[in-house]
């Protein structure tokens, strides 16, 4: 019965992170990372790459060194460990992906200088989840490599390494180096990051006496911090717009002159460190430090910017652009306690749509969640033609209206699949805390059941 929502009332059925960590520090003379070393930041960028990709263990090994571990707790069993280092010393040696499959699944990358490898726990992995696992993990071998062959990168001690070479996130490496850069010159300090993805510039951190409504603005191209970002080393300018671009109206910062210092690793830049009001006759010692700062600070930065893309990519569906399931989850589970709602739909007669015009009806339906629920409602596509929409802080009796709002949508839109224009319907299936579901947990099982009863 297209089109009709149905209620079922019933109940669904419905990390802490553990570092194995043997991380070798050999020390050429001057210092400098060699090709038997890894920065210092190599486990907090392997234990992103785990967690982003929901594996139970990711390791990187050199030639004669020992693997360096991020595992889950508890930790796998040793010989699944030992399966997951041959597998990646295979990849070392001949510089090609592996993936082995048996009661669990281990992905292996090597370049004949270092390699790495990531181990699920079930044998089943999605495909997709394999290929940008694959993805991220060669793009962390690169970005050692690169580091080493250009030696800029400093293997310190532990007790002297910089906070911000220790990156948990983009915003975390931001503005600890906001901090080291405003200590260092006593000025404001803004950092900018440019999304290996979308290659948009952000502001991602600010220090004090930097307005806060700065953060997340996009950054023009064509401004300094833009320069900088794609790679120009430094570039001076006259007032925030100058400096950033489209933020001419916040007058706090509107006449400030001020000067971007490129972060970089490997052209173009990783972003920008903004140091406002820094005088043209800044003392050279100083310029050298900010300079160092911003060199150091790229690497780190790239690798968080990576990490955060890879994660993104991780929640969304290529396909459509959606949130997936992985997402619809994370988001189910961060909800507080109050009422929600969860929405369960089905494009009817999917099956009978044409293979060049079922991607068309996915993306047509995902155009119309947007246009039609509000920015912090979440439609997740499940997988084929199904979709789910979590609804935070919604009673029952408004999702049902919601629902049948994105039903009217839906079936009164044109679709045009290759010039031949014909009706999209679906079924939809509600079910909200506290009225069908007892958690926030029972409400896709709810969602399903009535489900079922719209498309019988």
């Amino acid at each position: 019965m297209s089109g009709i929502v149905f209620l079922m009332i019933g109940f669904a059925a419905g990390a802490f992170v553990h570092a194995g960590v043997s991380m070798w520090r050999r020390r050429g003379s001057e210092g400098v990372v060699g090709s038997d070393t890894l920065p210092t930041d190599a486990f907090h960028v392997i234990d992103m790459l785990r967690r982003v990709h929901g594996a139970v263990g990711v390791c990187i090994l050199m030639p004669d060194a020992d693997p360096l571990w991020s595992t889950s707790d508890p930790p796998p069993p040793t010989p699944v460990l030992d399966r997951a280092v041959v597998a990646a010393m295979r990849a070392l040696g001949d510089g090609r992906d592996h993936v082995l499959q048996g009661d669990d699944t281990i992905i292996a990358a090597g370049d004949g200088c270092m390699a790495g490898a990531v181990l699920f726990q079930n044998s089943d992995v999605d495909p997709s989840v394999v290929d940008r696992a694959t993805l991220d993990l060669r793009t962390v071998l690169a970005d050692y490599y690169a580091d080493r062959g250009r030696g800029r990168l400093v293997l310190n001690d532990s007790l002297s390494t910089p906070q911000w070479l220790v990156p948990e996130s983009v915003e975390a490496v931001g503005f600890a180096l906001c901090e080291e850069a405003h200590n260092l010159t006593g000025r404001p300090a803004a950092v900018v990051v440019r999304d290996p993805t979308t290659q948009i510039a952000s502001v991602v951190a600010v220090s004090d006496g930097v307005d806060r409504r700065l953060l997340g603005t996009t950054v023009a191209p064509s401004s300094a911090a833009g320069r900088a970002s794609m790679g120009d080393l430094t570039a001076t300018a006259h007032g925030v717009k100058d400096l950033l671009g489209g933020t001419g109206e916040n007058r706090r910062m509107r006449e400030r002159r001020g000067a971007a210092f490129s972060l970089v690793n490997g052209r173009p830049g990783v972003g920008a460190l903004v140091l406002f009001g820094l005088p043209e006759n800044a003392p050279s010692p100083m310029i050298d430090r900010i300079l160092s700062l911003a060199r150091d600070a790229g690497p780190v930065a790239r690798r968080a910017a990576t990490a955060r893309a890879s994660e993104r990519r991780a929640l969304v569906d290529q396909i459509t652009g959606q949130p997936n399931r992985h997402a619809l989850e994370r988001a189910m589970k961060e909800h507080e306690d109050g009422p929600c709602s969860l929405l369960r739909l089905d494009i009817d007669q999917f099956d009978q749509l044409r293979e060049t015009a079922r991607g068309a009806a996915l993306r047509h339906v995902s155009s119309i969640f947007r246009s039609t629920l509000r920015d912090y409602d979440v439609a997740a596509r499940l997988r084929d033609e199904e979709f789910a929409i979590f609804l935070p802080d919604t009673p029952f009796h408004h999702a049902f209206t919601v629902a049948d709002r994105v039903r009217t949508a839906i079936s009164e839109s044109v679709f045009n699949p290759g010039g031949a224009q014909r009706a999209l319907t679906c079924s939809l299936g509600v079910a909200s805390v506290p009225e069908t579901s007892q958690s926030v947990d029972d409400l896709l099982g709810s969602a399903d059941q009535a489900l079922d009863l719209a498309k019988s």
